[in-house]
């Protein structure tokens, strides 16, 4: 049986102030993909770009073989891979990257839901795996600090 690449939600609840809250869905996404994948634990843990804590793309930036393309996500977040990628087989994996500003140290709460395994990371640091396919989360907290964070997330299909 064939399993896509899927659906990603993503949104980030900053704390502006005590008391009040500020939702922040993301839109705007930097797309590699889809990339062959080991199988279990070992697959989802791997990094597939020889680089995954550090890099900082840019659309058509090549790593392992493939460009990021630039990709927007619907009104509530979603981010379907199987209509950003034309191909989509078993065991592939696929990094979506976004950058947030947040002008001064704060803690977020990242939200993400994904209908298979999923990983986060920001600023390099992994917040978030979710080694359970189709396996949905409720959420963790991060630091970001007083510069721009990269956002990359590597959902797996298998």
């Amino acid at each position: 049986m064939r399993r896509h690449l899927p659906l990603l939600l993503v949104s980030l609840l900053a704390l502006a102030r005590p008391g009040a809250a500020q939702d922040l869905i993301v839109h705007e996404w930097l797309i590699r993909g889809p990339i062959p994948a080991d199988t279990g634990r070992t697959g989802v843990l791997t990094d597939y770009l020889s680089g995954e804590a550090t890099i900082l793309p840019d659309v058509e930036d090549t790593v392992a073989a493939g460009g990021f393309v630039r990709w927007t996500a619907d009104s509530l977040g979603g981010l379907n891979l199987n209509d950003v990628f034309a191909t989509a087989a078993d065991w592939n994996v696929a990094y979506a990257h976004t950058y947030v500003y947040a002008p001064k140290e704060r803690t977020v709460l990242l939200v993400m839901d994904s209908d298979d395994d999923l990983v986060a990371l920001v600023n390099g640091q992994r917040v978030w795996a979710n080694v359970v396919a189709r396996g949905l989360g409720s959420g963790r907290s991060a630091s970001c600090c007083g510069s721009w964070s990269g956002t990359v997330r590597a959902p797996m299909s298998g």
